[in-house]
């Protein structure tokens, strides 16, 4: 699977935006599901089984309006503190995920695990990016995509999740958007 369109997909569900789910999907098929299934433990865990209902549908809209930890203040911090401190194997998560029917792939299970060890916590829906698809941000091209990318502010890593809550907290998310989609 072309990794920019994976990295489109994951950073889509991570800022709200359903054209870019929507772009990522057709694109990749059954891959790219799994890759969004993956985002419900990295982002969106207040309501899983919304979550996986919606991506059953193929609703992205439901899906984008579903709150991040990095709209609440100081849950993204308590999230990656307990995903780095994560130390069964995946195998081990795999095996309560499937005791729960839930779907995991290796690349989301230090957030499962954490999520399994948090309080649920709650935060009111989002607004979603209604931004039409023109093509792929740079902001989601980072080195998960090719080595010569740098990180960015979405950059799925325990400090990139962090330095994305901040500035959820200090611009909120239209102002996270607009960075995102000024540069194709």
């Amino acid at each position: 699977m072309d990794k920019s369109i994976e990295s489109l997909a994951v950073k889509s569900v991570r800022i709200g935006w359903p054209n870019g789910i929507s772009a990522a999907a057709k694109c990749g098929g059954k891959a790219i599901i799994r890759q969004i299934q993956a985002q419900v433990w990295e982002d969106l865990c207040c309501q899983p089984q919304r979550a996986f209902d919606a991506i059953e549908r193929r609703d992205w809209s439901e899906l984008c309006r579903i709150p991040t930890h990095h709209c609440v203040a100081g849950q993204t911090a308590k999230v990656m503190e307990r995903f780095e401190a994560e130390s069964r194997s995946f195998g081990e998560l795999y095996a309560i995920a499937k005791e729960r029917e839930l779907p995991l792939i290796p690349r989301a299970a230090g957030c499962f695990g954490a999520w399994l060890e948090l309080p649920i916590w709650y935060a009111p829906d989002r607004e979603i990016d209604e931004t039409p698809y023109r093509g792929i941000p740079e902001a989601m091209l980072d080195f998960h995509v090719h080595p010569k990318y740098r990180a960015t502010f979405l950059s799925g890593t325990a400090n990139g999740h962090r330095r994305l809550a901040d500035m959820v907290q200090e611009f909120g998310w239209g102002e996270i958007r607009r960075r995102v989609h000024e540069k194709i």
